[in-house]
């Protein structure tokens, strides 16, 4: 580490357009990264070249600078859109799963329902099946 990546609080301030307080606070914080060295606190190049990115839309006076609003109020638009674009899409794919899972049901009962059709016919001897009285048609009874 040289001198050069090294600066001092004052000169923090100075490169970001902050007091020297606000420094002392980021690092009390933990939002700045520094080093207490000789009795005064330095600050990595790297550090304050991190902060100034995630600091450039505050004013000197604390307050977010209102093109910066605006920009996030955009992109939080942008990504509500999104969010409301894939729900419907989920809820669209949710409803086609009920129906094909309605239909399924369906078919499953029918098929039961003949299964069962099926097995009471086996049960019964084939004698009776043979002999079994018929109900006399409706027409027949009619005519007579």
């Amino acid at each position: 580490m040289s001198k050069g990546d090294l600066m001092t609080i004052q000169e923090a301030a100075r490169r970001l357009g902050k007091s020297d307080l606000t420094i002392r606070r980021w690092i009390k914080s933990g939002k700045l990264d520094a080093a207490m060295v000789d009795n005064r606190w330095d600050i990595l190049e790297s550090a304050l070249i991190d902060i100034s990115n995630d600091v450039s839309h505050i004013n000197h006076d604390g307050t977010i600078g209102k093109a910066h609003l605006l920009e996030e109020i955009q992109f939080l638009r942008k990504e509500n859109e999104q969010l409301r674009k894939h729900l419907e899409e989920k809820d669209k794919a949710i409803e086609e799963s009920r129906q094909r899972q309605d239909m399924i049901i369906m078919q499953l009962t029918r098929q039961l329902e003949n299964h069962q059709k099926l097995l009471e016919y086996k049960e019964t001897p084939w004698y009776r099946r043979f002999f079994r009285k018929k109900p006399p048609s409706e027409g027949l009874t009619e005519n007579i």
